[in-house]
C-alpha cells in the first residue's frame, strides 16, 4: 500500500498555487502558506 506524500508549499503565487494543484491532483496532502491575506495587492 503507497503512503500518501505530506507537502507544505510556501508562497501561494501564480508557481506555488500551482505546485500545491497539481501535487493535490497527484494524490499528495498538500497544504499551501502565503505571507499576505487573499485578494491582497502585492
Amino acid at each position: 500500500m503507497a503512503s500518501r506524500r505530506r507537502v507544505a508549499v510556501v508562497g501561494t503565487g501564480t508557481m506555488g498555487s500551482q505546485a500545491a494543484w497539481r501535487l493535490a491532483a497527484r494524490g499528495a496532502d498538500v497544504v499551501a502558506y502565503d505571507r499576505f491575506a487573499p485578494g491582497h495587492d502585492r
